[in-house]
């Protein structure tokens, strides 16, 4: 079986000043309605999110669309036409989708996205028209709406379900054109904003949990000030297949990644499967019909190269080879990974590159609202289950081809698959599979490479981190906290989802720093948001929780386990030194209730600034060189006299190795900063290192990790080629994939260089935590258990300081320390760009990370 789910919501808003209101009933009346094919009103799946709002006003011409002429049922050649244009939109989506996305495995639903613009485009006029039709292949000009809305409720009875909403503000002055063929076109009428931020998400939220059947929950996390309109809509398959996979049949069974390295599966298996399948020459791709019970089938584009990429195989594939007769059933002997898929993007990007730009710049949606009106959001999320008893998802391309026999197909390898309509070939969902197995948390799979004496051969990891040979979890997809007894220890569960807050935090950080060094201790930042969430109301403190990854956590002392990690990590024989402050706009009052608890899990008291910049800034360099130990320097940037609410987070480290180097070894050497130039920089050496090491082929780079003294560790990621780009790396970071790594490394002996570093860092991170899902501290939070007073965040700031030079603890390696027998050399020479995670080994908890394209300095 297969089940997938799709949802997306689009939102419009006002951009210059609010929005004129008035009260026709048609815009008050507070109702709502599901469109349901089929016999039962069962809930939906893929779900799209358009949000719209208000741009400034270009006139006012009254357009009316001749949309008599749309009411009759499409013709065969209409409804093939659409199928094929549907065809061609998913084929550009879905290309552009993949070249964005570092995820190994894709799902989304382009008749989810489809839909949506569709919608749209009953009020678009002009050249706004003109684009959705260009960017959706429609040659039906304005009856593109009702072809597409009459093909959806002639897809499989029973097994295609679609529902929309539409959410206005209370007033807003739209068209009764517009809702009347929105209602009877998508069955959805409107239903007010009550103006009540919190209590809009939360009825938006509730609708889409009902209708995705939990599956999607929390999947607005905001709602601007100036929005005026949410066009949702929700997409269901599930499928059953015509032919059942026996469940006891099913087994592990190896997926090839590559032509070196493979994961265990759950693999469903059947001897004779009445299979429809052909292959294409040209590139060579096999391509496999799974039929389901009603006039749908699961289509699986595999390419026999390793070698492929989305857009090369979509390229030669089109809707007529896909829609073209097929030969008779044959029993094949199959093979089908069982999945569990999920993916949400922001398709604002994507939809712009295609060619809709204008939606978000100036469009001329008239036909919705007098009002200027502008696209400001388009969210989409969908979800994939494939089983033995059907499926849910999917959608199709194809190209070229010659029909040859087959004795066996097995989807062992990376695939491309689609859910189309049997009868037109429209694709309901689209989605790539690279990796059925990346284990928990981890957006991509580690693999250890070892060879010559080290292991005997290859070897690779599996789902859960283990080696191949080591004994396989019973099932797939099921989360670390739930397989490592590691992360069922409350203190470092509530470290990884602080570090996954500091992985976050970095990535951000990164993206606006492309070509300097990055240096950050998350933690100190973490522990002042988690501290300012005590102040915080339900609303308010759920943005702060959402972001620290608290709403995965059942701990009902977070704040109380808080304060055991801090004291952990703090500990005096870890030389890592971490504090954090809030501090206040001056004649703030603060209530008591406020300042007990803060003081009990965080050891610190809120500052109330007295006005003075210069007394001011010297109290706060006067805490930071007490809480450090005079180990940062003082800052010289005065603090904004704006200040509402300004957090402050320090740390320090310096490094002390458990074996530490020979400074008569270190010596100025090359790091090369690219492929064309390069530095000299003091290089400490050690020619016989000890150390933990492994090779991770997803992400082409060498993983080494150095013992440091008091239980910390520090993890470096060097790619295997000179390069300032290191954004794959950053995006597989997680406290799940640092721990699998922690566990997977082996111990060799190597050739080690690694530059003296001395960093430091005294700035802002305001705008990387406004890129988090924390825009809402900014704009209008409720802080009101701090104060009756309205405050927000202004302003955050971050201070660091890392260094590490030959010091350690002792001449020579620890006897723990025992190499693997190595018969051939190994050298590790940090003298290029890269990154390193320093972590508390006790608790798992990201301290430092950085990353390193000139060890100069910042």
């Amino acid at each position: 079986m297969a089940l997938l789910r799709g949802l997306l919501v689009l939102s419009l808003s006002c951009l210059h000043g609010p929005c004129s209101v008035f009260s026709p009933a048609s815009a008050t009346e507070p109702l709502g309605q599901q469109i349901v094919i089929g016999p039962n009103q069962e809930t939906l799946s893929p779900l799209s999110f358009l949000k719209l709002g208000n741009q400034e006003l270009r006139g006012q011409p009254t357009l009316k669309k001749a949309l008599a002429d749309c009411k009759a049922a499409p013709t065969p050649e209409q409804t093939h036409r659409l199928a094929k244009a549907m065809m061609a939109f998913t084929t550009d989506l879905f290309s552009m989708v993949a070249q964005r996305s570092t995820s190994p495995n894709l799902v989304l639903s382009p008749l989810s996205v489809a839909l949506a613009l569709s919608h749209l485009a009953l009020g678009a006029q002009n050249q706004t028209l003109q684009r959705l039709q260009q960017v959706l292949h429609a040659d039906s000009g304005p009856c593109l709406p009702h072809l597409l809305s009459r093909l959806c409720q002639d897809l499989g009875p029973g097994a295609f379900r679609m529902a929309a909403r539409m959410y206005l503000q209370k007033g807003f002055p739209i068209k009764e054109d517009f809702l009347k063929q929105s209602e009877h076109l998508f069955g959805a009428k409107p239903i007010n904003l009550m103006g009540r931020k919190g209590d809009d998400l939360a009825n938006i939220n509730k609708w889409v949990k009902e209708t995705t059947e939990g599956k999607i929950e929390d999947f607005l996390s905001e709602l601007s000030d100036d929005t005026v309109l949410l066009l949702l809509n929700a997409i269901h398959f599930q499928g059953f297949w015509k032919s059942k996979f026996d469940p006891s049949l099913t087994r592990r069974e190896t997926f090839h990644l590559d032509e070196q390295f493979t994961v265990p599966v759950d693999m469903m298996q059947a001897l004779t499967y009445p299979l429809h399948w052909f292959l294409l020459e040209q590139p060579e791709i096999q391509v496999a019909h799974f039929p389901f019970k009603n006039n749908m089938s699961f289509v699986v584009i595999m390419p026999t190269s390793f070698e492929w990429n989305v857009s090369q195989v979509l390229a030669n594939l089109s809707w007529d080879i896909l829609h073209q007769p097929l030969q008779r059933e044959r029993p094949t002997k199959v093979q089908l990974p069982k999945l569990r898929l999920k993916y949400h993007l922001d398709l604002v990007a994507t939809l712009s590159q295609l060619g809709l730009q204008e939606l978000f710049l100036a469009p001329d949606l008239r036909g919705i609202s007098e009002q200027g009106l502008v696209v400001s959001s388009v969210q989409h999320q969908s979800t994939l289950e494939l089983s033995e008893a059907g499926v849910e998802a999917a959608a199709a391309t194809s190209s070229a081809m010659s029909r040859m026999s087959l004795s066996s197909f097995s989807v062992n390898r990376p695939f491309l698959f689609f859910i189309l309509e049997d009868t037109t070939s429209l694709p309901l969902f689209v989605g790539s599979v690279r990796n059925p197995n990346p284990g928990p948390g981890m957006q991509a799979l580690m693999l250890l490479l070892w060879t010559g004496a080290l292991l005997g051969g290859g070897s690779c990891q599996n789902s859960a981190g283990s080696l191949e040979g080591s004994p396989a979890p019973e099932t797939t997809g099921v989360s670390v906290e739930e397989e490592d007894p590691f992360f069922k220890v409350p203190v470092n569960k509530l470290a990884a989802a602080v570090s996954n807050f500091g992985y976050d935090l970095y990535r951000v950080k990164s993206g606006l720093s492309p070509t300097a060094n990055v240096l950050l201790s998350p933690l100190s930042v973490a522990t002042a948001l988690s501290a300012l969430s005590l102040g915080a109301e339900q609303r308010t403190e759920s943005s702060i929780h959402r972001a620290l990854y608290y709403d995965l956590i059942t701990n009902p002392d977070i704040h109380g386990t808080y304060k055991e990690l801090l004291a952990s990590v703090t500990a005096a024989q870890k030389n890592f030194k971490s504090a954090s402050r809030i501090i206040f706009e001056r004649k703030l009052r603060i209530k008591s209730s406020f300042v007990a608890p803060l003081e009990k899990s965080y050891g610190t008291r809120p500052r109330i600034l007295t006005g003075n910049s210069q007394v001011d800034l010297q109290e706060v360099n006067n805490w930071v060189q007490a809480q450090m130990k005079g180990k940062l320097a003082k800052s010289t940037r005065e603090i904004p006299s704006e200040v509402s609410i300004l957090l402050l987070g320090v740390a320090y480290f310096k490094g002390q190795w458990a074996t530490r180097f020979d400074p008569r070894k270190t010596s100025l050497q090359d790091f090369h900063l690219d492929e064309d130039r390069s530095v000299k920089v003091p290089m400490m050496s050690d020619p016989k290192a000890v150390l933990r090491y492994g090779l991770d082929s997803d992400l082409n780079c060498k993983i080494a990790q150095l013992p440091l003294t008091g239980s910390t560790s520090i993890i470096f990621f060097l790619p295997q080629k000179v390069t300032q780009n290191l954004t794959m790396i950053e995006e597989s970071l997680t406290s799940e994939f640092i721990h699998d790594i922690d566990r997977e490394l082996k111990t060799v002996r190597a050739v080690l260089t690694v530059p003296k570093l001395k960093l430091s860092y005294d700035g802002e991170v305001t705008k990387s935590l406004q890129e988090i899902k924390l825009q809402s501290l900014f704009d209008s939070p409720d802080f009101s258990k701090i104060t009756g007073k309205s405050i927000k965040l202004t302003q955050a700031e971050h201070r660091a300081s890392f260094e590490w030079n030959e010091d350690g603890a002792g001449p020579t390696s620890s006897p723990e320390l025992q190499p693997a027998h190595i018969t051939f050399p190994l050298d590790y020479h940090l003298n290029q760009p890269f990154i390193f995670v320093l972590r508390d080994t006790d608790t798992g908890a990201l301290l430092f990370i950085g990353k390193i394209l000139d060890p100069r300095g910042t």
